[in-house]
């Protein structure tokens, strides 16, 4: 799953318990100690399809963190916009 952010977008999964490289640095994505995915400066942030729990968080928190997702993977619910 490909999941556009922003440093404020990054702020808030890091506080989801994300591990993230501050930009400009690119690396590795943790979770929970477990590499999940991969930071750069052209895709941004890649989540690996296989951590379907790590997917469903940051699905649940997409409109919060005001982040798009692609390509999401099959079974994963993203939470609608909820009426004002």
């Amino acid at each position: 799953m490909i999941v556009r952010t922003g440093p404020k977008a990054e702020a808030g999964l890091r506080k989801l318990g994300f591990t993230i490289p501050v930009r400009p640095k690119t690396g590795e994505v943790k979770y929970d100690g477990e590499i999940v995915g991969w930071i750069d400066n052209f895709t941004g942030l890649r989540i690996e399809d296989k951590n379907l729990k790590v997917c469903q968080i940051v699905a649940d928190n997409a409109k919060q963190l005001q982040v798009g997702l692609w390509n999401i993977p099959k079974g994963i619910v993203k939470k609608e916009a909820e009426n004002s």
